[in-house]
């Protein structure tokens, strides 16, 4: 019997195909994040203060000829999201997706300056990941889900988590995947 050949077993979302999503936070794992999104066909941008990860990123993007930006800010200062946020829907479209994995202030900035303009459309999601998120930290009625395994996790194994949140719920909502 060989060996599992692990990438035949990448789940597929065809609901994603399409779909304008935003990866913010403080982690290398944004990478890994970004490019299940892409496999997903989504287009996508990054925005994180580290310009390795930018070029990272965007450069699988380019190699599955999809549309992506790269923007080299930092994502915990409000300034930066009310300069970006319409510049990204501009290029790309009506964000549908906001994956922030990032501590607790920065993940409500995030939902802050983005859940309005979702609520509005009735449509989309914000994927926040960091330790010491619980249910308790969501607004009412709005739906969560956890991962365990910890902050030693595989890098791809959360990627594959948040893809599978952003495709359960494209209804204007945040989905919490706590990190113990």
């Amino acid at each position: 019997m060989g060996e599992i050949n692990r990438a035949a077993w990448q789940a597929r979302y065809p609901d994603l195909t399409g779909k304008v999503a935003v990866v913010t936070g403080t982690s290398s794992v944004l990478v890994h994040v970004m490019r299940e999104l892409c496999r997903n066909r989504v287009t996508t941008a990054l925005v994180v203060e580290d310009r390795a990860l930018v070029s990272a990123a965007t450069d699988y993007a380019d190699e599955l000829d999809l549309a992506s930006l790269g923007i080299v800010a930092d994502p915990s200062q409000r300034e930066t999201w009310t300069r970006i946020a319409p510049h990204i829907e501009q290029r790309l479209g009506p964000i549908d997706i906001a994956v922030v994995i990032a501590p607790e202030a920065t993940r409500m900035l995030v939902a802050t300056v983005l859940m309005p303009d979702m609520a509005a459309r009735r449509h989309g999601v914000i994927v926040e990941a960091g330790a010491k998120v619980a249910a308790r930290d969501m607004p009412d009625g709005l739906r969560h889900r956890s991962v365990t395994g910890g902050p030693g996790a595989s890098p791809t194994d959360l990627a594959a988590a948040v893809t599978l949140c952003a495709s359960d719920v494209l209804t204007a909502s945040r989905v919490a995947i706590v990190l113990d």
